[in-house]
């Protein structure tokens, strides 16, 4: 059976697991709350005996005029209680064992007065004050009494954001009162504060909390819910022992925490200055000996699925560099292929196919971001491609029989979402000019500018919106090597240079026009794309081991979990 000694002393073969650390910190505290955190001890005075003093004590209080005498609570029946409790253990309210739950005082804080601190809720930042940042108010002698802080209080966030925040009042220094936002409890000296805290961070009052708050748009707790929360209560010795084993157990978590944390940053640097490296690389043949490096050392490298992205991205800038694979001299240099585009061009406009554009202005040297190798050329996309934008959505102009029809929703990268397909009409002369062909490169002129698709299917009958360019090259260009082209430049942010609008960004025709790319020959490019699916495929195993990983830590963490929460033993 698992024990949570034995889980502890085994964490490190559950640390990967996503979340493990704050998992195991939510099970300690819910052990500890439901008597399976230490060993029960018959000689300890049991919790029935315990009530009995608390009760004796508050009467003794109240006849000495010193509390006052609340409106009683319910007693709690059996149907009533979360959970089965350990012999010697007893369901309370919180009002059992509480001698005062109070409001706090409202006043304007002012950071000019020293004299009595108002302590807010936003002066509490993780289980910690710092006294001499609280703002001081205005208080006179006799509520003063009634709203000092002391060592010991607890104190609770009743409404917004922070419902249910709690705060213990320890080695206070100064003078200080609560805020209104606060509710105080004051708990009989026979209830030790910390375990009293431990049982505010559990589950079991997070759960009760929630039930009880009020309030749809800011939701409140108010001082009688607090009153009548469930509180397991231990005899007063093991009250005491489940604070050191969970004081124990924390220190243990900060310290596997920090070691994680430093190999991770570790890893980090390790991947940072290997991924430089891959990306300095001279030429393909460097390129392939620190790819190889960096695949025999993946896990010592890479530790989160998520790491896999920044390979991707390398790749990428590398493929469109001329850095991944080797140039072949005998190719076509890029030169004499935009020749035969030109030619193309001409004589597609004497056959009146496509129009004559105006030209476009040449790249400036002083725009290039790099060199390139030899036989590539910057050149411009307009120059390189036809495109266009699709028919606008007009209803009360558009005519036709219906037709499906792409917006930029349904074009993500490298892939269409089919799901959501709507219908515009289309009359028979536009058909041929809005259909899409397999093989076009469609992109979002809106949304996210710049994200694009090739579309696979020529069975598939498909026109497409104004919100969206469609995408032919001329010659024999890679349409793949150019959608590979633009994902990189938006990954690096080059691409955004040509996004117009301030709040909402439009990639405008005339922009995908200008934007400027370096191409290499026609079959350098089909060996880059080869190339960047081989490299793709690799990554895409790399990252798929790696969730597998985490799943697989996950699922035992949350079984051993799930184990010790239902059938846990004494320690």
């Amino acid at each position: 059976m698992m024990t949570p000694e034995l889980l502890f002393d085994n964490f490190d073969l559950l640390m990967e697991a996503p979340g493990a650390i704050p998992k195991m910190r939510e099970l300690i505290l819910q052990l500890a709350v439901r008597g399976k955190l230490v060993a029960q001890n018959p000689n300890d005075e049991p919790a029935s005996e315990l009530l009995k003093r608390i009760a004796a004590e508050k009467k003794r209080l109240i006849e000495e005029g010193k509390i006052r005498k609340g409106k009683a609570l319910p007693d709690m029946n059996v149907g009533e209680v979360p959970y089965e409790l350990p012999e010697g253990w007893e369901w309370v309210n919180v009002d059992n064992v509480a001698i005062n739950v109070h409001y706090g005082y409202t006043a304007s804080a002012n950071q000019n007065i020293k004299e009595i601190r108002l302590l807010r809720i936003t002066d509490i930042q993780n289980g910690k004050v710092d006294w001499e940042n609280v703002p001081g108010c205005i208080i006179d002698k006799v509520k003063f009494e009634s709203y000092s802080l002391n060592n010991g209080d607890i104190l609770i966030a009743r409404t917004g954001g922070t419902i249910g925040k709690s705060y213990i009042v320890e080695d206070i220094g100064v003078d200080a009162v609560f805020a209104s936002y606060l509710i105080r409890i004051v708990l009989t000296r026979f209830i030790v504060g910390r375990y009293f805290k431990a049982f505010l961070e559990s589950s079991l009052y997070w759960s009760q909390l929630y039930k009880k708050s009020m309030g749809t748009g800011q939701p409140n707790v108010n001082g009688t819910s607090l009153r009548s929360l469930a509180l397991p209560l231990p005899p007063e010795n093991e009250q005491c022992r489940i604070i050191k084993k969970i004081d124990h157990l924390m220190t243990l978590l900060d310290e596997l925490e920090a070691r994680k944390q430093k190999a991770s940053q570790h890893r980090e640097k390790l991947s940072q200055t290997a991924l430089s490296k891959l990306t300095d690389a001279k030429s393909p043949d460097e390129f392939a000996d620190l790819w190889q490096l960096i695949r025999d050392h993946f896990d010592m490298l890479f530790d989160h699925p998520e790491d896999v992205n920044k390979l991707r991205q390398t790749i990428l800038q590398l493929a469109v560099q001329g850095k991944l694979v080797p140039q072949d001299p005998n190719d076509e240099p890029a030169s004499e292929l935009l020749k035969r585009i030109k030619a193309e061009k001409r004589r597609l406009i004497k056959d009146g196919k496509i129009k004559k554009r105006k030209a476009l202005p040449p790249v400036d040297a002083e725009d290039v971001p790099y060199g390139l190798p030899e036989d590539w050329e910057w050149v411009r996309l307009g120059d390189i491609v036809e495109s266009r934008l699709g028919k606008m959505l007009d209803k009360a102009k558009n005519k036709g029989k219906l037709y499906p029809y792409l917006r930029n929703i349904n074009v993500q990268w490298l892939r269409f979402n089919l799901n959501d397909i709507k219908k515009m009409r289309f009359e028979e002369n536009e058909l041929s000019e809005f259909k899409i062909k397999k093989g076009d490169l469609l992109i979002c002129e809106g949304g996210e500018p710049g994200r694009c698709a090739i579309w696979p299917w020529d069975d598939k009958e498909m026109m497409f919106q104004k919100a969206i360019h469609r995408v032919r090259p001329f010659g024999d260009i890679s349409t793949w090597f150019l959608l590979y082209r633009i994902l990189a430049d938006a990954q690096s942010g080059i691409l955004a240079k040509y996004f117009t609008g301030a709040t909402i960004k439009h990639f405008t025709g005339k922009q995908l026009s200008l934007y400027f790319v370096a191409l290499p020959p026609v079959n350098e490019q089909n060996r880059i794309v080869d190339s960047i699916t081989h490299f793709m495929t690799i990554c895409d195993e790399l990252e798929s081991k790696l969730t597998q990983s985490k799943n697989d830590c996950d699922k035992l963490l949350s079984s051993v979990i799930s184990s010790m929460d239902s059938n846990g033993q004494n320690s």
